[in-house]
């Protein structure tokens, strides 16, 4: 599973406390940070304050913008084995 702008857009968006994206069974989710059931066996991919902190800070970043943090992600977590 890869992750793609629109798991970045619902990250961004979510209102959750400590919303984090996490790969969990082959599927991306944003789950709060503080949900343990939810995060058995994931991999925790981002946070959505790492995300703001790796965009150029504008009220809606373009989709080419966040194409290029969603390729960094998924080359990590390749790394990492998952």
């Amino acid at each position: 599973m890869k992750v793609t702008i629109g798991d970045l857009r619902r990250l961004l968006e979510s209102e959750l406390p400590d919303p984090t994206l996490i790969l969990i069974e082959g599927q991306v989710r944003v789950v709060s940070a503080a949900d343990d059931d939810n995060r058995s066996g994931a991999i925790e991919v981002t946070t959505q304050a790492e995300l703001r902190s790796r965009l150029s800070g504008g009220p809606e970043p373009g989709d080419g913008e966040l194409e290029a943090v969603a390729a960094t992600l998924n080359t990590m977590i390749v790394e990492r084995g998952a």
